[in-house]
């Protein structure tokens, strides 16, 4: 298998200068690696192309199944929307008022870079996830935050456990209050709470 940042740059969108420093499990990205190149060129570079017969012959091809093909893209959606979202995300914004910013993208990192975590000064971390808080990132960051003594507070905007209704996405973002300005209302109340 060839270097992460050359698997993933196959994929609109993807930047590998992102990617730099992070630690992933070469065996987890085998099935991806497989389905992506079991793609045409074309399906790599326009994922809205591949229909059912297309899913069909891209798990074939890969050895894979056509739900690990339906996974792999809905994840490639989900993280395009987070990732256009976060780009929204004003940090001036934020930095403008004196207040420090930093993004960390862990939905890749396994297992968890202890040592850039541990390292980390800021006493609040904030967690963004289109994931359900049960199970999902910031408890395993809690985990860490337990186990090595940190001492952080973690503030979790995760998804809780309830129906999410069906429309716009600039309608379900101020809905679940992820939206830009929501976000940075709820981080400057939050780190006004000291």
């Amino acid at each position: 298998m060839g270097p992460l940042d050359q698997i993933l740059g196959m994929m609109p969108g993807m930047n590998s200068k992102a990617m730099k420093g992070m630690k992933v499990d070469d065996k987890d990205l085998k099935h991806v690696e497989a389905i992506i190149y079991s793609m045409t060129p074309r399906e790599r570079e326009k994922p809205m192309l591949i229909n059912g017969s297309r899913r069909a012959r891209i798990a074939a091809g890969s050895g894979t199944s056509v739900q690990e093909v339906n996974r792999l893209l809905k994840q490639f959606d989900q993280m395009k929307k987070m990732m256009k979202q976060m780009q929204g995300f004003n940090e001036k914004k934020l930095q403008k008022e004196g207040i420090e910013v930093g993004v960390m993208d862990l939905r890749f990192v396994k297992p968890l870079d202890i040592d850039t975590l541990t390292s980390l000064k800021a006493k609040k971390w904030f967690v963004f996830s289109d994931n359900n808080k049960i199970g999902g990132v910031a408890e395993s960051l809690q985990a860490v935050n337990n186990e090595y003594s940190l001492h952080k507070k973690i503030i979790s905007f995760e998804f809780g456990d309830k129906f999410i209704p069906h429309g716009q996405t600039s309608d379900l973002e101020k809905y679940l209050k992820v939206d830009v300005d929501s976000l940075t209302n709820r981080i400057k109340k939050h780190l006004n709470d000291i």
